[in-house]
């Protein structure tokens, strides 16, 4: 089985590894909900679901698609 790192987490381990280590392997997590994340969070997922179509069904069905909408929905759930 192989695992991925984000950026974000080789981020944090390249500035501080017990900050890393207290947040991925002990499970000290803060939830740090903002506006910020929640936005950027539902952009991810919207991007990757239209990727999903462009590679797996075709072109011209991923620029069909209306991601406003999409985008909204995730915004409000």
């Amino acid at each position: 089985m192989s695992k991925k790192i984000s950026y974000s987490q080789f981020s944090m381990w390249q500035n501080c590894p017990h900050a890393w280590k207290l947040k991925y392997v002990d499970g000290h997590r803060i939830d740090d909900t903002s506006i910020h994340t929640i936005f950027g969070t539902a952009m991810h997922e919207v991007i990757q679901e239209w990727l999903d179509i462009l590679y797996n069904q075709s072109e011209t069905v991923a620029k069909t698609r209306y991601l406003h909408d999409t985008l909204k929905d995730k915004l409000l759930h």
